[in-house]
């Protein structure tokens, strides 16, 4: 995967991870029903499901014996960039729904 595949699948990746946590939020403040009041299925499933679609993208596709550099780089891409775009996300849910 080239570089500029990898960028464009992160920004789409956290793109799709904004609008699914929008839109969860939104649910979270709309509904009534108990389910939507979950912080596991609201927050912590879209993190992680981020977190992992950003490892997969970020993750080193030749096997590298001699070096844990590129795959602690990946981990830290990957946490940094989910962790922007929860951010992102709950900023604007938090300011137009409130907490």
């Amino acid at each position: 995967m080239t570089k500029a595949a990898k960028l464009l699948a992160i920004l789409v990746t956290a793109a799709a991870y904004i609008i699914v946590g929008f839109v969860l939020y939104h649910q979270r403040v709309s509904s009534s029903s108990v389910l939507w009041q979950s912080d596991l299925l609201v927050f912590y499933l879209p993190f992680a499901a981020a977190l992992l679609v950003f490892l997969l993208i970020m993750w080193p596709r030749k096997h590298m014996t001699n070096s844990s550099g590129p795959y602690l780089a990946a981990v830290l891409i990957a946490l940094l960039a989910t962790c922007m775009s929860a951010f992102i996300y709950t900023y604007c849910a938090f300011n137009r729904y409130g907490t």
